[in-house]
């Protein structure tokens, strides 16, 4: 059995879990390749659906979208005794001991932020 048509569907975003569906099936020209037939049908439907971004002022979809992970700057991490530091201060700086029973798991990373804790612990319980 030879297959002369040719179906493309695709669906376009509008905005979270809200999309529209547009497709085009057309035949294949006696001259004419499946996949060139399917390239016809692709840009047919690229073509509808940026008219109907446009009538809904929408920003038009590329046909070859760029990864949105080359405009993320990547963060540096922070270094280990950075991040203690910041800690050992964070433990010093509370006021209550239910806050600071928060950090009794945390404190077993480092003897200084134990110590820390250890202190603030003394401080706070009556």
């Amino acid at each position: 059995m030879i297959d002369n048509k040719v179906t493309f569907e695709m669906v376009f975003p509008i905005e979270p879990y809200r999309n529209f569906k547009l497709g085009y099936e057309g035949s294949i020209e006696p001259n004419e390749t499946y996949t060139e037939a399917a390239m016809k049908a692709f840009d047919k439907v690229m073509a509808a659906g940026d008219k109907v971004y446009a009538a809904l002022r929408l920003p038009i979809l590329s046909a070859t979208p760029t990864s949105p992970l080359s405009e993320i700057a990547a963060e540096k991490p922070i270094p280990q005794d950075q991040r203690i530091r910041s800690l050992i201060d964070d433990v010093c700086s509370c006021t209550d001991l239910k806050i600071l029973e928060s950090y009794r798991l945390l404190a077993k990373r480092s003897p200084e932020l134990q110590q820390a804790y250890d202190e603030m612990l003394k401080k706070l319980t009556p």
